[in-house]
């Protein structure tokens, strides 16, 4: 009940933004943070992400990313690719990397640079 009293409200708020957005200056976000993946290969003490995460385990798909991609129609100054996660576990880090690079906005993620040792 409390959920469709609250998708009620948003839409109406929507219609209203809509139909006087000139009235209303939208501020759109210049940097967008996705989660590519929130695997981690360590246990770090004080990491919420192996002690405390409720969620299961898992990668984003390239198919959603490339959904997220479609639905952003600004211009960002960064899309970041990780958040609660080490992104090089996620198997298609590379091509997403490429789309971002492709639609032109600054890209990068936070790695414990595990998975780099056999570059060094």
């Amino acid at each position: 009940m409390e959920m469709t009293v609250r998708k009620f409200k948003a839409t109406i708020v929507r219609k209203i933004l809509y139909k006087y957005s000139f009235l209303v200056k939208v501020r759109l976000p210049k940097i967008i943070v996705v989660e590519t993946t929130n695997r981690c290969m360590l246990k770090c003490p004080t990491c919420p992400t192996a002690h405390a995460m409720k969620r299961p385990l898992g990668d984003m798909s390239l198919d959603t990313f490339k959904r997220i991609l479609d639905q952003i129609n600004w211009k960002l100054q960064k899309l970041e690719l990780g958040y609660s996660g080490e992104p090089l576990l996620n198997r298609n880090i590379i091509d997403m990397v490429r789309l971002v690079k492709r639609r032109g906005f600054y890209t990068g993620f936070d790695s414990n640079g595990m998975l780099l040792e056999k570059y060094a």
